[in-house]
């Protein structure tokens, strides 16, 4: 699996006899490294049910697509426009990675005055920022 990074002169080669899901997860988890932002590791942690659903929202992706956190039995879940939902694991007050591969990683702020959700998959080096 070959990921180049734009702009970052970085490229990053996973060499196996075969192309796997865990092929281009590991590329992806070592361009993270090497851009200076490694994947949190996944240690659950309990947040208080009131904080998450302060996350519960409709968030824009791009001009056609939007994620959706919503608070199912207790647990964080999100899910994109034409996608199936997906719980989610807290690893911090505000970050949550998803339970089944390809892993997507949640943060998300609620303040007052700007609430926001910051969404990055390891199958995509973009960065996908939204307001509600």
């Amino acid at each position: 699996h070959l990921t180049y990074v734009p702009g970052s002169d970085l490229t990053v080669a996973v060499l196996r006899n075969m192309e796997t899901q865990e092929t281009q997860l590991l590329a992806r988890r070592l361009t993270a490294i090497a851009l200076g932002d490694p994947y949190p590791e996944v240690k659950p942690v309990v947040v208080d049910p009131a904080l998450l659903k302060e996350y519960a929202g409709v968030y824009r992706v791009d001009d056609r697509a939007t994620r959706t956190l919503r608070v199912v039995d207790g647990t964080l879940t999100v899910q994109r426009t034409d996608r199936p939902r997906e719980d989610l694991i807290a690893i911090a007050d505000d970050t949550f990675v998803s339970v089944r591969p390809p892993h997507l990683a949640v943060r998300g702020w609620s303040s007052a005055a700007a609430t926001r959700c910051r969404c990055r998959g390891l199958w995509s080096s973009a960065v996908a920022r939204g307001r509600r």
